[in-house]
């Protein structure tokens, strides 16, 4: 499996707080620093006119509400035709001073659920149940315990929710936890994180996952190498060895 780089020049985000610096693709596979070209990617790789399920693991909802300031950002264009290029580099003035990218790592939530409102079937949340639930009503908040074992049930289309395809959106400050120095520490096994994503390379296999975007997310794992590392891990569990050394 070969990665491509999606990005050379980030210069044109970089008002953003987490500038988009890394985005990388090996077929449905995306690696990325942060997750704000999550919907981005979700909208290549898929028909915005069906609908999909959804399963976020990720330390925080990602769900700040800003559709308000998109909508003039983007004077009628429509988000799955833009370039990679102007998608993070649209901005609008927040408040009085503030100019920033509209498209964020922490509202593509309300974003999508605005503009493709039949997209999205179920969304099933593995969280720390940082920052602002989403409002939607069919999702479902799923436990640590209750997350590898039922990937299988949840993907086969045997749980409660219609059999439809997958889409994926991980963020690797999932798997830490700052301990009493405020050390960001791996919080689950080797043998959870294995088995978690032996399920899913599954299902990306067998075609029922979509697309998957990967955030290390380096900020909130303690250092870009522990984010690395770990995101190597990952995808070398996903069948798709990376190296985000070089």
């Amino acid at each position: 499996m070969t990665w491509t780089n999606l990005i050379d020049d980030v210069s044109a985000c970089r008002r953003c707080v987490f500038p988009q610096g890394l985005l990388r693709q090996s077929d449905r596979i995306y690696v990325m620093d942060n997750h704000q070209a999550a919907l981005w990617c979700w909208l290549q790789r898929v028909d915005s006119t069906d609908t999909y399920n959804i399963l976020h693991i990720d330390r925080h909802y990602d769900s700040t509400d800003l559709v308000d300031f998109v909508a003039p950002a983007l004077n009628g264009r429509l988000i799955h035709d833009l370039s990679l290029s102007d998608y993070l580099s649209i901005d609008q003035k927040f408040g009085s001073e503030c100019v920033a990218p509209v498209f964020r790592y922490d509202n593509y939530f309300p974003t999508l659920l605005h503009y493709y409102p039949t997209f999205v079937g179920c969304i099933y949340t593995a969280t720390h149940e940082c920052g602002t639930r989403l409002v939607y009503e069919n999702q479902l908040s799923v436990r640590p315990d209750e997350l590898p074992v039922n990937v299988d049930f949840w993907m086969t289309g045997n749980g409660s929710d219609a059999k439809r395809p997958w889409i994926v959106n991980v963020d690797i400050d999932y798997f830490f936890y700052p301990d009493t120095n405020q050390d960001s520490r791996e919080l689950f096994s080797t043998a959870y994180v294995e088995e978690l994503f032996t399920h899913i390379k599954t299902h990306i296999d067998s075609g029922d996952i979509q697309v998957i975007t990967i955030a290390t997310s380096p900020g909130n794992t303690g250092t870009e190498a522990k984010a690395n590392k770990f995101c190597e891990k990952v995808c070398s569990l996903l069948g798709c060895p990376i190296n985000l050394t070089n």
